[in-house]
């Protein structure tokens, strides 16, 4: 996806951290002052909307300072 982005003149970085995901993500958007944290997320059921709650995409967009975007 970088390589994809990198071609269209658009800055990409991307970064592997350890430890719980959702708070890493949010921990290291802050400290490179994130334009955009873009994530792949779980298709919720309309039946059940409540399992998309704790998803690691659901508390990134909750905490993160940055923008989100949530690509299904």
């Amino acid at each position: 996806v970088a390589r994809r982005f990198a071609g269209a003149g658009v800055r990409v970085r991307t970064e592997q951290c350890i430890g719980e995901p959702a708070r890493e993500i949010v921990r290291l958007a802050a400290r490179r002052h994130a334009d955009l944290v873009v994530l792949a997320s779980h298709r919720v059921r309309p039946g059940r909307p409540a399992t998309g709650l704790g998803t690691t995409s659901h508390k990134v967009a909750i905490f993160c300072a940055s923008p989100v975007l949530l690509v299904k």
